[in-house]
């Protein structure tokens, strides 16, 4: 079956096999608003669905209205399954703001990409009352537009595109920890704009790529060598709270702690406090990430 989010207000099902359609408005107000983004992920043997709704008056700016104003965000039960039947429950809604981007975690977590440029979080998306935690992020510059959001769950690293500052990223549990004011670092080398519209992470079976969709210079791609808390935290699993992945070196091979160390002790009592200031550093921020390549 597709499930179909409707700029023209809605959701509607359409299944492939027997050609029947059905549009799933229960619970929307009427008329149904428009439906930006939808987000899906199986918890607890229910088909949880996320619908993210833009509304108000179209600015003359079209494009700009993907990407502004207010909005809310609705969830449903086995919209599939249920059809016609299956009821949205309004969980969030603002009135200068929607949510661009919603990213769900196979335990229960979710965090979406605000316009207004923060992010919300929820550690339990399937409880009856669900308890919101808002982010403000500290940016390295100024961005003109916030336009997506990717999480790797298993890594708890989160990745989010802009027009002005291209593709940024930071540590899940770091910015649970920080949510007055959390850091976010550029990670753009390699790419020939700062305008991203799209991200997409792909988990492949030996490698995980994260896509960016650029505005007029193709679609780029990043591997991405993060390991996981506990090397085993992988999608699927409980993601366990804890420090950021290990540090990489710029050929992605995990740095050799103790390789660090014996440099340290081999450069004196300057190299031993150069030694812990850094692992200082790398509990507050990751290194550099590898420089994207063009996918043609």
């Amino acid at each position: 079956a597709l499930v179909l989010a409707l700029e023209s207000g809605g959701v509607r099902i359409y299944h492939a096999d027997t050609g029947h359609t059905c549009l799933v408005n229960n619970g929307f107000p009427s008329p149904a608003p428009g439906v930006f983004e939808l987000a899906h992920r199986q918890v607890g043997g229910a088909d949880w669905w996320f619908a993210s709704t833009y509304e108000g008056v179209v600015p003359p700016d079209s494009d700009n209205f993907f990407y502004d104003g207010p909005g809310s965000i609705y969830r449903a039960r086995d919209i599939i399954s249920q059809g016609e039947s299956a009821t949205w429950e309004l969980i969030y809604t603002s009135s200068s703001h929607r949510a661009i981007a919603i990213s769900l975690s196979s335990s229960g977590e979710l965090l979406a990409l605000l316009s207004n440029g923060e992010l919300l979080y929820t550690p339990d998306f399937t409880a009856e009352s669900l308890s919101w935690t808002r982010i403000k992020l500290v940016l390295p510059g100024e961005a003109m537009r916030f336009t997506d959001l990717e999480v790797d769950w298993g890594a708890r690293a989160v990745f989010v595109s802009t027009f002005g500052l291209g593709v940024l990223y930071a540590s899940l549990d770091e910015l649970l920890s920080h949510p007055s004011g959390a850091e976010l670092q550029e990670m753009n080398e390699g790419l020939m704009t700062v305008n991203v519209r799209n991200l997409l992470l792909v988990e492949g079976e030996e490698e995980t790529y994260l896509f960016a969709g650029t505005q007029g210079y193709s679609v780029w791609r990043l591997v991405l060598e993060l390991e996981r808390p506990g090397q085993g935290g992988g999608e699927g699993e409980q993601p366990q709270p804890g420090p950021s992945p290990q540090p990489t070196g710029p050929t992605g091979l995990p740095i050799s702690i103790e390789l660090m160390v014996g440099s340290a002790v081999a450069a004196g009592c300057a190299g031993v406090v150069a030694w812990a200031l850094w692992r200082r550093k790398k509990r507050q921020s990751w290194p550099r990430a590898p420089p994207w390549r063009s996918n043609p």
